[in-house]
């Protein structure tokens, strides 16, 4: 009689935490699913690391896998929740930990929770997250459609902005790949990339010219009616990285901001990321376009010369060092370290304890290794 009482209060004891659980509200349950899932990632990657057999490294590729059925449960919560705030977080939460799928359940529930951000959720001011996930990479149509309807619907400026700003980018990541699909195949350029062949057709279809016009009109269209509600340090974010690439594109970008955008703060890095992705157009050309490079290189140090003295206290956001300093390095590097130019006479010490100077070796093939430990 005593075991049959205890296992009645057992039970009605943990029926109420059973109850609660069941009836926890989206927000708990959207920061349970976020919590399980961080936990998981992190186990992985501790697997993946401690992994020394082929078993366990078969073992953390499986729990791996588990990741990406999250998906469809972030998707089932924002269903469920249709009116609820935290349906739109569980779909950005979605879009922002799926890109890496290209088939599959969780490819399956990132396009799904497209459409109900594209149908339920234009309008809300939390999808500046997804305006700027969709800036990097991706050539797919459905990312510009959604795009231009925030651009067109959305009523909050700075999500607006955020919006055609990368709207301008998706345009020029896909008119590149447009051009290079018209290269022949056998050409260096031709592209390598695992794209759905509706995707292919479809740019082939509009051609480079076409979509390069386009995203040029969107650059001025966002400089001149939306750059000015975008934070300055959120455009500088944005504009910093672009001096480690070489593309005409991002070039015409920097070049537009720095002639129209009225802020120091602005204007000082988009000087710097020009002056530093000149430098390394002039890298590039160096050997197939000597006349192109020297051109490149010339105003890729009026550029930074520039933004060592007029910019010099503009901070770059979580860099550490503000514009002045960037520039004096770049500088430095222009006129000491590029392509084709004799390298400064390095001294040190070999592992043997022998001193020594890069100029002893004159004459002979000299590989340098740089390389440090954290």
């Amino acid at each position: 009689m005593n075991r049959i009482l205890s296992s009645t209060l057992v039970l009605a004891l943990a029926s109420p935490a059973l109850r609660a659980e069941d009836k926890a509200t989206p927000k708990v349950q959207y920061a349970k699913l976020v919590k399980e899932y961080s936990d998981l990632e992190q186990a992985c990657l501790k697997a993946s690391r401690e992994a020394k057999t082929d078993k366990e490294l078969e073992n953390a590729a499986a729990k791996t896998s588990e990741l990406e059925t999250f998906a469809a449960r972030f998707l089932e919560l924002a269903e469920n929740n249709p009116k609820d705030p935290v349906a739109v977080d569980a779909l950005i939460w979605i879009a922002n930990n799926t890109w890496r799928y290209r088939a599959g359940p969780a490819k399956k529930a990132r396009d799904r929770s497209f459409d109900l951000l594209f149908h339920d959720h234009i309008e809300s001011e939390k999808i500046s997250l997804i305006c700027q996930i969709l800036a990097i990479g991706g050539y797919e149509k459905q990312k510009e459609t959604f795009l231009r309807a925030v651009v067109a619907k959305n009523p909050h400026k700075e999500v607006q902005a955020e919006a055609c700003l990368s709207l301008a980018k998706n345009l020029q990541a896909r008119a590149g790949l447009a051009e290079s699909l018209a290269a022949p195949p056998s050409r260096p350029g031709a592209p390598q990339l695992a794209i759905d062949n509706e995707t292919i057709a479809e740019l082939k279809a509009i051609g480079f010219a076409k979509l390069d016009a386009d995203s040029a009109a969107m650059l001025r269209k966002f400089v001149e009616h939306y750059a000015g509600d975008m934070k300055p340090v959120r455009l500088a974010e944005f504009c910093y990285p672009l001096g480690h690439s070489s593309d005409k594109r991002d070039q015409s970008l920097l070049r537009i901001l720095l002639e129209k955008d009225a802020r120091r703060e602005v204007k000082g890095v988009a000087c710097l990321a020009l002056g530093r992705s000149l430098k390394q157009q002039a890298d590039a050309d160096r050997e197939k376009d000597p006349k192109a490079a020297a051109l490149s290189q010339a105003e890729s140090e009026k550029l930074l010369e520039r933004a060592e003295k007029e910019f010099a206290d503009v901070e770059v956001g979580f860099r550490g060092a503000p514009v002045g300093q960037m520039a004096k390095r770049a500088l430095y590097e222009l006129r000491h370290l590029s392509i084709g130019l004799q390298a400064p006479d390095v001294a040190g010490v070999d592992e043997d304890g022998k001193k020594f100077k890069l100029s002893g070796y004159k004459g002979k093939v000299v590989l340098l290794d740089f390389w440090s430990e954290f």
